[in-house]
């Protein structure tokens, strides 16, 4: 199994620094790092929150009009990140090594900061809302 660590630095504002790391068993076999620009608005992070906290309490309408709405700006924010991650030179590389054996790749994502308390998340002791599987 390999795995791709992405590992985030704030450089300030909306600017943020990411290491890209391919690993298989403890070695690092490749990096690369690169820069992107998150445009994540007030709005957005409130409506993630939402997303995430009231509208798995309350799927009924309207909320699932605006539901469609978050999920595509979700989209959205998920495309131009991945574009600004794999679109250099020396992460196209990278990502062509992962895809030959995608299926057998773990993701690790460490990230300098706490996105519970910057979305507005309420602690709990079930955090499984928050796991990607």
């Amino acid at each position: 199994m390999q795995t791709l660590r992405l590992i985030q630095t704030a450089l300030g504002g909306d600017l943020y620094r990411v290491e890209l790391q391919r690993i298989k068993e403890t070695r690092i076999l490749q990096s690369a790092s690169v820069e992107v620009q998150c445009d994540f608005s007030d709005r957005d992070r409130e409506d993630m929150r939402w997303y995430l906290e009231t509208y798995p309490q309350y799927p009924i309408d309207p909320n699932p009009e605006i539901a469609a709405r978050v999920e595509k700006r979700m989209e959205e924010v998920g495309r131009s990140l991945f574009n600004q991650l794999f679109d250099a030179a020396n992460t196209q590389r990278l990502w062509g090594k992962i895809c030959d054996d995608l299926s057998d790749t773990r993701f690790e994502i460490s990230t300098y900061r706490d996105y519970r308390r910057d979305l507005g998340l309420r602690q709990r002791e079930d955090s499984r809302a928050l796991r990607v599987r």
